[in-house]
Parts: C-alpha cells; structure tokens; sequence
C-alpha cells in the first residue's frame, strides 16, 4: 500500500461510527500483514487487536474477545495489564518494575478485572470451529 492509499484508508477507517462496526474491515485489512516466511500474522496485528478490545470493554463498558490461537491467557492478561499501566511487558514479566510502575500495575489491574473481556486461548482450532466460537460469545 502506497502512502495515498494508506491515507485513503485511515480517513475511511476515521469515518466510522464506532471502533466495533468495522473491526470486520480492520480484520480483514490486517489480514495482508503476513510474515513472508513464517507465513504468519505480523505480532503487531494482536497487540493491535489487544488494544482494540480493552477499549470496547473498559472505555465503552461493551463485551469484547479476544481469541488468541497462539499466546496464553495468562500472556494476554500480562500485555493487557502492561498497556493500562503504561509499562513495559518485559519488565512486568521479570517483576522489574519501580514502586510507582507497581502502583500502576495495581491500578490498571481493577478496570481490568471488572471489564467484559472474553479472553479464548484455545489453539489448533478450524477456522468453522472459531467461527462458531465467535457465534457463541455473541449470543451470550
């Protein structure tokens, strides 16, 4: 994509009425972001996604999952944990944090903990059977 078409698509993507009705065209336009040689998706595509759903589920008060086919639960909380505190992931993981970096952990780990997020970690799922999946947590 060409850098007119990339500002093309982000004023199209800016003119949507809400984050949640055109994650399908989000989705499907990160779906290009391969690696070339693993044949996978870009590692930014599902901190992107991350990102995306903790806003729909703490900012909007909104149901949100996130279906993780390759990172843990757990991983995914500590990342969802390390953007709402504004600290680095690697450091929440080694305990290396400041006092007031383990203030922040503290506090982003209540809106966290009350917000309608969906975390699934299940891997080596068919794409009909995450399909299903999806279906699922919507009627809920």
């Amino acid at each position: 994509m060409n850098a007119v078409e990339r500002l093309a698509w982000l004023s199209r993507l800016a003119a949507l009425p809400s984050a949640t009705e055109g994650m399908l065209r989000v989705g499907i336009t990160l779906a290009g972001h391969m690696n070339g040689q693993t044949g996978r998706c870009d590692p930014s595509t599902g901190t992107l996604a991350l990102g995306v759903a903790l806003h729909v589920a703490i900012e909007q008060g909104r149901p949100a999952a996130v279906l993780s086919l390759e990172m843990s639960s757990a991983e995914l909380v500590e990342r969802a944990l390390a953007a709402l505190a504004r600290v680095p992931v690697h450091r929440l993981r080694s305990g290396r944090l400041s006092p007031d970096q383990w203030g922040a952990v503290t506090a982003a780990s209540s809106p966290l903990h009350r917000a309608p997020l969906i975390l699934d970690d299940t891997g080596g799922i068919r794409p009909s059977e995450l399909q299903s999946r999806v279906r699922r947590i919507k009627r809920q």
